[in-house]
Parts: C-alpha cells; sequence; structure tokens
C-alpha cells in the first residue's frame, strides 16, 4: 500500500495505474472496479467520495489493510482526525511493528491535540525511510506542547538541517513554521544558535513568494517572538528582527501592517516602562489605548473585555487630568516613542483640544459601562484614583506576550497574575 500512495503522488500515471490495477485483483471480481475507483477519487481529491467507497469495500472484504490505509488518507485529508485516529490505531493493533501505521496514528493524535499520546506513537515509529515533512514538525510541536523544549527543539533542528543540505523547500508555510519554532527555542534555551538559525531565516524569506499567506505566517512569527521580550537580552535582537523586515516590505496586507506596528508598539513600551521621564500616568494611559486598540477585539469572553474597557477609560480620564499640564512630555513621548505616540495620537489631541469635554465623555462611558454607579460616585472614585496615582512610584511592568499588563505598586490589578504563583489572573483566583 505505502508503495502504491508513493507512485500516485509522482507523475508517472501509466506506472501508477498499473500497480493499482495488480493490487485490485487481489479482491473478488465485483469490487476490483470499486477499489480502482476508490483510488481514482483520492487521486483527484474527492476524499470523501473516495471515503464513502472504501467503506464500502470494506464491508465486502474487511481483510486488506491497505483500503484501510486509504481510508484513514482521506480522512486525513478531510481534516477528520479522529475518524483518521480511529482507522489507523485499528491498524496498529493488527501489524504493530509497521512504523508507517504508527507514523499516521501520531500525527492523527497531534490533530486532536492528544499531543503526549502522539509522542508515543512518533517514538514507537521512529525517523521514516523516506522524507516526510509533517513528521519532524509534528513530532517537535507535541513535544513542545507537553514541556519537551530540548526534544522539541531537536526534531525541528532535524527539518531544518535538511534544508541546509538540499536547499529545497517542499512547502513554504511548512518551513516558516519550522523556523518560527526553532527561533523560539532557541531563545527559551538560550543555547547560543539564535543569530546563526535567525540568519538562515531571512535567507529563506528572501528566497520564497510573499504571498498573502505567507505574509499572515510572518507575522504569526513576530507575534510569536514577542512573548519572549520578557528576557531583557533579547529585545534587541527583536527589535534589529521587525527592523529588517520593515526595511524589507515584507508585510504588505492591512492586518500584517498593523501587526508589525503593534509589535514596534510593544518593543517600545519595554524602554519607556524604564524611562523615568515618563510618568507613570503616561505609561499606564498609552498601555490603555494600546489595549483598546489591539488586544480587546481579541479577548473572547465579554467580562474580560469589559475589564480591560474599564480600566482603560479610567486611564484615559486620569490622562485629561495630567496632558494639559504636561504637555512637554508629550512631545518628548512623540519624538522618542512615536509609534506609541501615532497609537494614542487622536485621543491626546482630543484632550489638548478640550480635555473637560473629553473628560466628561469618558465618565459617561464609564456609567454606562457599569450601569450601577452613578457619575458623581465614578467622579468621586477617580479622582481618588489620580490622587493616588500621583502619589505612588511607577508601575510595574508585566507583560505576557502580546498583551501588556501593568501593576500598580503593591496593588493587584484584576486581571493580573495572581501573588499566589497558580498562573491564573487574580479575579479568577484569589481576588474572587
Amino acid at each position: 500500500m505505502n508503495k502504491i500512495l508513493r507512485i500516485k503522488k509522482s507523475d508517472d500515471k501509466e506506472t501508477s495505474k498499473k500497480e493499482i490495477e495488480k493490487f485490485a485483483r487481489q479482491f473478488a471480481l465485483p469490487l476490483q472496479k470499486q477499489v480502482i475507483e476508490a483510488f481514482r477519487l483520492a487521486d483527484e481529491e474527492k476524499y470523501e467520495e473516495a471515503a464513502g467507497l472504501c467503506c464500502r469495500i470494506l464491508d465486502e472484504d474487511d481483510s486488506k489493510p491497505d483500503i484501510m490505509e486509504l481510508l484513514g488518507q482521506c480522512y486525513f485529508a478531510q481534516g477528520n482526525m479522529a475518524g483518521a485516529a480511529m482507522v489507523f490505531h485499528e491498524l496498529v493493533e493488527i501489524n504493530p511493528e509497521n512504523a508507517g501505521y504508527h507514523r499516521s496514528l501520531g500525527m492523527a493524535y497531534h490533530g486532536m491535540g492528544e499531543f503526549e499520546e502522539a509522542v508515543k506513537q512518533f517514538k514507537a515509529a521512529g525517523p521514516p525511510e523516506q522524507y516526510n515533512p509533517f513528521y519532524y514538525t509534528s513530532y517537535g510541536d507535541c513535544l513542545q506542547k507537553i514541556g519537551k523544549e530540548k526534544e522539541s527543539r531537536e526534531m525541528f533542528g532535524m527539518e531544518l538541517d535538511r534544508y541546509v543540505e538540499t536547499g529545497e523547500i517542499p512547502l513554504a508555510e511548512l518551513l516558516d513554521a519550522v523556523f518560527q519554532n526553532v527561533l523560539y527555542l532557541d531563545i527559551s534555551l538560550t543555547n547560543g544558535k539564535y543569530k546563526e538559525d535567525l540568519e538562515l531565516y531571512l535567507h529563506f524569506l528572501s528566497r520564497i513568494e510573499m504571498t498573502e499567506k505567507m505574509q499572515e505566517n510572518l507575522a504569526s512569527t513576530v507575534v510569536y517572538l514577542s512573548t519572549q521580550m520578557r528576557n531583557k537580552w533579547y529585545r534587541p535582537l527583536f527589535r534589529e528582527l521587525i527592523d529588517y523586515i520593515s526595511r524589507k516590505n515584507y508585510l504588505r496586507t492591512e492586518g500584517t501592517k498593523e501587526t508589525l506596528k503593534s509589535a514596534f508598539i510593544i518593543w517600545e513600551s519595554y524602554r519607556f516602562h524604564d524611562d523615568r521621564k515618563v510618568s507613570k500616568i503616561m505609561d499606564t494611559g498609552l498601555n490603555a489605548i494600546y489595549n483598546i486598540r489591539y488586544t480587546l477585539k481579541d479577548i473572547p469572553w465579554m467580562e474580560d473585555r469589559e475589564d480591560i474597557q474599564r480600566d482603560a477609560l479610567i486611564s484615559e480620564w486620569n490622562l485629561c487630568r495630567y496632558v494639559p499640564g504636561h504637555l512637554e512630555e508629550i512631545k518628548y513621548i512623540q519624538e522618542n516613542y512615536p509609534y506609541n505616540y501615532e497609537c494614542s495620537r487622536k485621543f491626546l489631541e482630543r484632550v489638548k483640544h478640550d480635555p473637560e469635554q473629553t473628560a466628561k465623555e469618558v465618565l459617561e462611558e464609564l456609567q454606562k459601562l457599569s450601569g450601577h454607579q452613578t457619575l458623581h460616585e465614578w467622579k468621586v472614585f477617580l479622582e481618588d484614583e489620580y490622587s493616588q496615582m500621583n502619589a505612588e512610584g511607577r508601575a510595574e511592568v508585566l507583560v505576557d506576550g502580546w498583551e501588556p499588563y501593568r501593576r500598580k505598586g503593591v496593588k493587584v490589578g484584576r486581571n493580573d497574575p495572581c501573588p499566589c504563583g497558580s498562573g491564573k489572573k487574580y479575579k479568577k483566583c484569589c481576588g474572587k
């Protein structure tokens, strides 16, 4: 069966046809045409029809695991990982020595998110005799998902080694995902290979066509690697990467250009948080406006969205009080942190033009959002909050991936990680 599938992927249609006809003769005469038809349908990528025909063949004759394997491959092609897992699990029981069955079962488990089970199957299979572009990437991803980063880096590295040796790009999107994970793991493991692998990645980018799909993949890589800026040593290297991507104009669609802008904003946020010329109120306010523009749309839960909106409106109200008397600081931010300034420019111009009216509008939005508090109660609360922020020291920044959070001194916010170390947000843990 594996031989037949390999032949069908080749350009030798005549050889493929003869091999399939030879294979079909193993079946009773009434089934032979159905076997040939099943392969033809799969070859034409009509996987649903091919799978249905395989099931009918197996109802008549289930003695040929080859048809079961074709059924499993059709399920794969349709994205039916549960169906593929069921088929290949049965095949593994029939022939536990067949490495291909273990490998396919591992990939099915990977697609289902059953990473530990997938690792067991990949380990049982061992590396394929012939190159399989999905084996090392699936195995590496599963290892990473269960916390085995060193072993994961080794698997992804095997795919990179082949690229270095052959220069071949079997599937650009797949190899891009390999680079994404390799670079991330280089940083996590501090293995000294990041610069070497980054150079290889940039060479890869120069060789491929930057389609819309590849732009989305590159933007995803930028987002993923931005989460590593919690490592202070990586921050200048991340800036070098996004500067390079910007110079090359790789990201040209509206969505990917916004992602790149967001990356520059995040990078700047680390700098201005440590800048003593930027006040705590400005620091928190710029972060709040960023959250409204870039973070809010990706928050799935209404309660979390309302929390972010409420925190942002409070910060905006503080800016209404603060900005009119600190125009030099605004100019300093514009000159030194241009991406953050541009992100906040419209709101800051509204405040400079009419701070009282802007504060009134923000207060009304807060009252609408809460419902149960009056405008007067909100105003009393905001005055107190503003006084505290002026009295306290600078905020501690907690940047977790693409979403920055601020901790106000020793006060723990509802969206901050809980101090107990559970890994949950404070409001979902001790702050209930």
